[in-house]
Formats: C-alpha cells, sequence, structure tokens
C-alpha cells in the first residue's frame, strides 16, 4: 500500500493531515511509510501538482475525490456533519485504507 501525502509549504493544515495519518497508521497497525509530497519542491511529481493541499491519496487514489479543487489552493473538506474543515475526514481515510487492502 501506498499513502502520499501532498501539501504545499505554506499550508497551514499539512502538520494536521500528517499527524492524521500517523494516528490512522498505529491504530490500523500498518507497517507502511507515508511519502510526503511537497508540491513546491521543482523536483515533485507532476501528479502531485494536480492537486490543492492537504490532499491524502492511498495507492494513488484522492481519499475524497468529488472535493478536489485542484491547483494551488487551500482545500476543505466536508465533514460528515456538513462542516468545513482542512483536513480529510478520517472516516474517508479509513475507508480507502480499507479499499486498498481489498485489492492489494
Amino acid at each position: 500500500m501506498k499513502i502520499e501525502l501532498l501539501f504545499e509549504s505554506t499550508c497551514p493544515n499539512a502538520e494536521g493531515a500528517r499527524k492524521l495519518l500517523m494516528s490512522v497508521r498505529e491504530e490500523l497497525g500498518l507497517s507502511v511509510n507515508i511519502i510526503e509530497i511537497n508540491k513546491d519542491d521543482p523536483a515533485s511529481p507532476g501528479h502531485a501538482r494536480n492537486f490543492a493541499s492537504p490532499t491524502v491519496l492511498i495507492n494513488g487514489i484522492d481519499v475524497v475525490p468529488e472535493e478536489n479543487p485542484g491547483g494551488n489552493a487551500c482545500r476543505v473538506y466536508r465533514t460528515p456533519d456538513g462542516l468545513l474543515s482542512g483536513l480529510p475526514p478520517r472516516d474517508a481515510v479509513l475507508r480507502a485504507i480499507e479499499r486498498a487492502r481489498r485489492s492489494d
């Protein structure tokens, strides 16, 4: 399984997304590394530039694909109760990991 955190260096939610992923990884007992990709780095892969910050990809698939504005922007997610957040919903990350586990 491949977990990527895509972010911009000025993103105020990058650290929160990092902590969320580390918490989920620990909760599920995953031994996979979290690949962090700073979109501001000229050497960052091309696919990273197509996503707003922060974005979490599991095996190359956005955990909340229907809410990605793309490009250089702060990403806003809708929580299960309809509020807005700068972090992907924990449930969306867990569901994406479970899908990836079933397909591996």
